[in-house]
C-alpha cells in the first residue's frame, strides 16, 4: 500500500511538470523570432510549424521535462542511500528509527513521499527563474530540432552577408544595377562621393539576385514548403520595398543627400530580401529546390551549405578515430604493465611455467624435474627464479675459476643462503637439487640453465596471453566511459553554442578581449553532462559485471567510494568545453598550424588534469613501472603515468584531432598564412578560395 502512495505522488509531480512545459511551449511558440527585421516581425514561430512538427515538437519537450525529473529524483534517492551508509560506518548498534506497521497512517507523513512533488516544485520554479532561462531555451531547442521545427535562420543569414553578389550575378540579369548604371551615366555624378556609389551597387546587386526567389512565381518553383499563412504578406512587403527602390532610382538627382537616402533604402530593402530568403530556405528543410546548378541561386546554396556542418563531421571522425586510438593504447598499457609484474614477480605464472616445464623435458626426467623444483620451494620463495638464480650463480663461479673446462655444478657449489630453513633442512634440499638439476642436464649446467631460463620465458608469455581477455575488457570499459564523458561535453557544447548562433546572441571575439566570463559559463553545463556521462558509464559496467541483476547495495557502494572521483571530472569537462568553443570560434581566422598547436596544447593540459585527479583520488599507488619502446622515446611509466595515460588519452586525442580535422575538412581559405592543402591542388582549386564567392 505504501509504495502504492509513493507511486502516486511520482505520478502527480510528472502531471504537475507536464502542464508546466505545456504552458511553457505555447509560449515560445507565440514568440517573434526575428526581431531585427521589420519584415519579419508579424511572423510567429509557431506560423512557420506544421500541425506534425507542432506536436513532436512538444512531446519530446515534456520528455526533456520528465527527463530532468527522473534523473532529480534519482539522484535525490540515490544520496540518500550514499548517505545513510555513510552514517550507518559511523554508528555502532542500533538506531533511533522506529518502523510501525505497514498500515499505521502516521507513516503517510514521511518525507519520502513528499520527495517527488518537491521535485517537481523545484524544476517548475528553477526553470522558471530570469537567470535559468538559458537552460529552458535549450531544452526547447532540442525540442524542436529533434521534431524538426525550423531554426538555423541567423546561421544562414551570417552566410548570405559573405556572398559576393556583383560576381556572382555578373552574367544573369540584374535590372536594379542596370537602371542604376543607366541613371548614373545619363546624370552628372562625377563630384559625388564614390563609397555610397560603390556600396549602393552591392546592395543592389544582391537585391536582384535574391528577390526573385522569393517574391515572384519562382518562390513556388525554388521554395514549394513555405506556403503557409505566415508568408502571404511578406512577399508582397518586399515587392513594395523594390517597386520604391525603382521609384528612387528614377527620380535620382546628382546630390549627395539623395544618394544617401537611396543607399539607407538599398541596405534595408537588402537585408529584408536576406531575411525573406533565409527563412523560405529553412522552412524548405534547408534546401532550394529545381535549380539550374550554374544559376546564381544553386550556387548561393552551395555556399550556404559549406562548413554548416563542419564542427559535426570533424566531432564524429575525432570521436571515432580517438575511440579506436585509445583502445589500442590502453591494451598497451596493461600488458605493458602486467608483463612488468610477472617479469618482478614469476609467481603469477606458476601454473604456466609448470606446464612450459613438462612439455619441454621428456617424461623420463618429469621425477628428477619435481624434485629440483621442490628442493627450491618454500612458502615464501619464488621456485623459478631462484633456482635459476643459483643455478646460474653457482655455473658464473665455475666458469670463472676454470674458464677453458667448467667441471659440472655439484651440491657443494650451490649456495643455499636463499632457502629460509634450518641448517640442516638446507644442506638436504641443496643436495637433492644438484643431484636432480646434474641429472636433468646430464653433467652440462650452462645448458640447464638455458632450458631453466626458456621454460620460464615461455611460462610467463603464456600468463600474459592468457590475460588477453582481461586486458581487452579492461580497456574496453576504460575507453567506453571516457569516451561517453567526451561525447556528452562535446555534444552538448556544439548544441549549445548553435542555438545561441541560431539566436544571434553569440558574437565573435578576439583574443584581445577574451570573453571568459561567457565561455566559462557556457562549458559549466556541458562539463556537469559529462560527468552524469562518466558516472553512467560505471553504472553500466556494474549492470554488465553483475550480469544484469545490480543491487541497490551495489550502486550504493559504487558512488560511495567513487563520488569524489567522478566529481574531480567536472576540471577536464570544463576545460574540454573551453577548448571545443575555442576551435569552433577561432578556426576560421587561424592558420592550419595555429590550431594544430593549440589543440595539442589543449590535449597536453587535459593529460596534466587526468594525473592531477589519480594524485588526489588513489592512496595507494603501486611501484611496478615499465618502459616504452625506444620509438617512443624508452621512457618509464610508473603506476600514475599508466592510468594518466589510460584515462587521459581519448581526450587528448580527440581535442587533437577536432582541431586539425576542423581545418582539414573545411574549403580553403582567404588567409596566407594556410598551407595550400592537397586535395585542392590535384583539383585545381584556387587557394583563396571559391571563385563564384
Amino acid at each position: 500500500m505504501i509504495d502504492w502512495i509513493y507511486v502516486g505522488a511520482v505520478i502527480f509531480g510528472a502531471i504537475s511538470l507536464l502542464i508546466e512545459a505545456d504552458r511553457n511551449y505555447r509560449t515560445s511558440l507565440s514568440n517573434h523570432p526575428f526581431p531585427y527585421h521589420a519584415i519579419l516581425e508579424k511572423v510567429e514561430l509557431e506560423n512557420l510549424c506544421t500541425p506534425r512538427e507542432w506536436l513532436s515538437g512538444f512531446l519530446f519537450y515534456s520528455l526533456l521535462y520528465l527527463l530532468a525529473y527522473v534523473l532529480i529524483l534519482s539522484s535525490t534517492e540515490l544520496f540518500l542511500l550514499v548517505r545513510n551508509a555513510n552514517l550507518a560506518e559511523l554508528q555502532v548498534g542500533a538506531n533511533n528509527e522506529f518502523v510501525g506497521p505497514l498500515s499505521d497512517p502516521v507513516s503517510l507523513a514521511d518525507s519520502t513521499y513528499g520527495k517527488p512533488i518537491f521535485v517537481s516544485a523545484f524544476l517548475i520554479a528553477f526553470l522558471s527563474v530570469g537567470a535559468m532561462r538559458p537552460i529552458e531555451t535549450y531544452m526547447r531547442a532540442l525540442a524542436h530540432r529533434l521534431a524538426g521545427v525550423p531554426r538555423g535562420v541567423y546561421k544562414v543569414l551570417e552566410r548570405l552577408q559573405t556572398v559576393n553578389y556583383l560576381k556572382l550575378n555578373r552574367a544573369f540579369p540584374s535590372p536594379l544595377l542596370n537602371k542604376f548604371e543607366k541613371r548614373l551615366k545619363t546624370a552628372d555624378m562625377t563630384d559625388l562621393s564614390d563609397q555610397y556609389i560603390g556600396d549602393i551597387r552591392t546592395q543592389l546587386s544582391s537585391i536582384d539576385c535574391l528577390s526573385p526567389s522569393v517574391t515572384a512565381g519562382f518562390s513556388r518553383l525554388h521554395f514549394p514548403m513555405t506556403h503557409f499563412d505566415a508568408f502571404k504578406e511578406v512577399p508582397g512587403q518586399l515587392s513594395a520595398e523594390i517597386d520604391a527602390i525603382e521609384e528612387d532610382i528614377d527620380k535620382l538627382e546628382p546630390t549627395e543627400a539623395n544618394l544617401k537616402v537611396l543607399h539607407e533604402k538599398a541596405v534595408m530593402t537588402a537585408n529584408s530580401a536576406k531575411a525573406v530568403f533565409a527563412v523560405f530556405y529553412v522552412r524548405n528543410n534547408h534546401a532550394i529546390k529545381n535549380t539550374d546548378p550554374n544559376s546564381p541561386i544553386a550556387r548561393i546554396e552551395k555556399l550556404i551549405t559549406r562548413g554548416y556542418r563542419i564542427e559535426l563531421n570533424a566531432f564524429a571522425m575525432s570521436i571515432c578515430i580517438s575511440f579506436i586510438l585509445s583502445l589500442g593504447v590502453c591494451f598497451y598499457a596493461y600488458y605493458s604493465w602486467n608483463e612488468s609484474r610477472v617479469w618482478d614477480k614469476p609467481t603469477l605464472a606458476d601454473s604456466q611455467i609448470d606446464t612450459t616445464w613438462k612439455r619441454l623435458f621428456e617424461d623420463n626426467e618429469t621425477t628428477e624435474l619435481e624434485a629440483c623444483k621442490k628442493a627450491a620451494t618454500t612458502p615464501s620463495a619464488d621456485i623459478a627464479p631462484r633456482c635459476e638464480l643459483a643455478i646460474r650463480t653457482a655455473t658464473d663461479k665455475i666458469a670463472t675459476e676454470n674458464p677453458d673446462n667448467p667441471p659440472a655444478v655439484t651440491a657443494d657449489d650451490i649456495d643455499a643462503s636463499w632457502i629460509p630453513l634450518t641448517a640442516q633442512q638446507e644442506e638436504d634440499r641443496r643436495k637433492r637439487c644438484a643431484t636432480a638439476l646434474q641429472k636433468l642436464a646430464r653433467g652440462n649446467s650452462v645448458t640447464m640453465q638455458e632450458t631453466c631460463r626458456k621454460a620460464i620465458d615461455a611460462g610467463k608469455r603464456s600468463w600474459l596471453r592468457d590475460q588477453f581477455a582481461r586486458f581487452a575488457y579492461w580497456s574496453f570499459w576504460d575507453t567506453l566511459q571516457r569516451g561517453m564523458m567526451v561525447f556528452g561535453v562535446v555534444v552538448s557544447t556544439i548544441f549549445f553554442r548553435e542555438v545561441r548562433v541560431d539566436q544571434n546572441s553569440w558574437k565573435p571575439w578576439s583574443f584581445k578581449r577574451i570573453p571568459f566570463l561567457r565561455l566559462l559559463s557556457m562549458s559549466f553545463s556541458p562539463a556537469v553532462i559529462g560527468v552524469f556521462a562518466l558516472s553512467s558509464g560505471a553504472v553500466i559496467k556494474l549492470i554488465w559485471d553483475s550480469n544484469f541483476d545490480v543491487t541497490q547495495r551495489q550502486i550504493t557502494i559504487l558512488f560511495q567510494g567513487d563520488w569524489i572521483y567522478f566529481a574531480w571530472h567536472l576540471l577536464p569537462g570544463m576545460f574540454l568545453s573551453l577548448a571545443t568553443l575555442t576551435l569552433m570560434d577561432k578556426h576560421d581566422d587561424w592558420a592550419f598550424l595555429t590550431s594544430l598547436i593549440a589543440g595539442l596544447i589543449a590535449a597536453a593540459f587535459l593529460l596534466f588534469l587526468s594525473w592531477v585527479i589519480f594524485h588526489l583520488t588513489t592512496l595507494d599507488t603501486r611501484s611496478t613501472t615499465f618502459e616504452l619502446p625506444v620509438w617512443l622515446g624508452g621512457l618509464t611509466i610508473d603506476h600514475a603515468g599508466r592510468d594518466t595515460l589510460i584515462t587521459g588519452i581519448l581526450p587528448a586525442s580527440f581535442v587533437v584531432l577536432f582541431a586539425w580535422l576542423l581545418e582539414a575538412t573545411e574549403e580553403a581559405k582567404t588567409t596566407t598564412t594556410l598551407p595550400s592543402r592537397l586535395w585542392a591542388r590535384l583539383s585545381g582549386a584556387a587557394p583563396g578560395g571559391d571563385s563564384n564567392a
